[in-house]
């Protein structure tokens, strides 16, 4: 993770600290499902892993991890779609079928029977930003959320300042830049669950409004720093429950693995702030299916999401349920034939690959350090606790 952030975390949470020790205590209970219960707010944001966090200026971001609970161990998927229908059902790729993005003409995507998070709660829940789980422009008031505005897909088509803006169901051409109508659509909201999904800092790299670079690199570095300034805008004094992470780890091109199995694929910002967390640091093991039956747990409604475990004993101060971190890929979706994937527990991880050839590599964590055959008696140890956790 950010040594950036390791490094000023201390200054950081010192502040977090003098303002909340002048401020009345806050409820450690889970809130009732009822009306007035804190509002709930997850943000994803598109393939920013540590390395390329630690690179840019992020006050705002900064300031949200040391007054809220940051997850250094927590997996996320290699790609865009797969993590977001992980994050809204609550479920692993090869149960939901999303193992890759959406690549083919005609693709359907995350299927009507999935239960989203919004189908699941009584109340209304709002996504704002990039759906990217299916193409139709109806599904995502089809899959349960009450309102939906943003860019279905990629902003390939035509860019930040020229893409298809859905409202819906209702599609139109924008050319404002996205991720300020992202923030403005969300603080319009009147619902007390949202999502907000970013498209920053993804492709295409285009300098933000104000901006000056003449590199890829610096014009990354700028997106992000204006994504930064609006999820401040986002937060502005919203004292609920806030859960912040990455999709998957920073594109190659900027000295991240998104796409693979490697830890600078999975290993992704992650954090969650809000009534009766404290602020700290913690190396328990999170995924981002976990954000649904966590959500869930703090409404009172019981989940039936089978990869799903809460973090409310974690946020409570208690040791966490999860044992061991999964994820997955697969090249076409609802076919998991050629099913890539890596299972870790707290001291070791076992990645399976297919190409070139069929291949099992054990790693040391954290730090993923290599482990080579032949095994000694505690590698072999690990490699067969492993490889029995592979839950399909």
């Amino acid at each position: 993770m950010s040594s950036r952030f390791i490094a000023t975390l201390p200054a950081l949470l010192l502040c977090a600290w003098a303002s909340l020790s002048s401020a009345p205590p806050r409820p450690t209970a889970t809130p009732p499902p009822q009306v007035g219960a804190p509002r709930i707010t997850i943000v994803l944001i598109d393939d920013l892993g540590w390395e390329l966090y630690e690179r840019a200026q992020t006050p705002h971001m900064d300031a949200l991890m040391a007054t809220g609970l940051v997850f250094t161990q927590a997996w996320a998927y290699p790609a865009c779609a797969p993590a977001r229908a992980a994050l809204i059902t609550g479920r692993h790729a090869t149960r939901t079928g999303m193992g890759s993005n959406l690549n083919e003409p005609g693709e359907k995507g995350l299927a009507y029977g999935e239960v989203t998070l919004a189908e699941l709660l009584s109340e209304p829940v709002d996504y704002f930003g990039k759906w990217h789980v299916s193409k139709r422009r109806s599904d995502p008031n089809a899959q349960g959320f009450d309102h939906y505005a943003g860019g279905l897909g990629n902003l390939n088509w035509g860019g930040y300042y020229k893409w298809k803006h859905t409202v819906d169901g209702s599609t139109t051409t924008d050319y404002r830049y996205v991720t300020g109508v992202t923030t403005d659509e969300a603080r319009a909201s009147t619902a007390n669950v949202r999502i907000v999904a970013y498209h920053a800092p993804h492709s295409p790299i285009e300098n933000p409004p104000g901006g000056t670079a003449t590199t890829d690199e610096g014009r990354v570095l700028e997106m992000i720093s204006y994504l930064d300034r609006e999820i401040g805008r986002l937060l502005a004094d919203d004292d609920g429950y806030l859960f912040l992470l990455a999709d998957n780890g920073t594109a190659v091109e900027f000295g991240g693995q998104k796409g693979s199995l490697f830890e600078g694929g999975l290993n992704v910002p992650f954090l969650v702030r809000g009534p009766g967390i404290q602020p700290g640091v913690t190396d328990e093991l999170v995924s981002i299916v976990d954000i649904y039956a966590t959500v869930a747990d703090l409404r009172g409604v019981p989940s039936a999401a089978e990869d799903s475990q809460s973090l409310l004993p974690i946020l409570h101060g208690l040791p966490g349920t999860r044992h061991y971190n999964y994820s997955e890929k697969f090249s076409t979706n609802g076919d998991p034939s050629d099913r890539e994937w890596a299972v870790r527990n707290r001291s070791w991880k076992l990645m399976h690959t297919h190409y070139p050839v069929p291949l099992n590599r054990l790693f040391r964590m954290p730090g993923e350090i290599p482990v080579h055959p032949p095994y000694d008696a505690q590698e072999q140890a690990a490699f067969d606790e492993l490889r029995g956790a592979f839950p399909f």
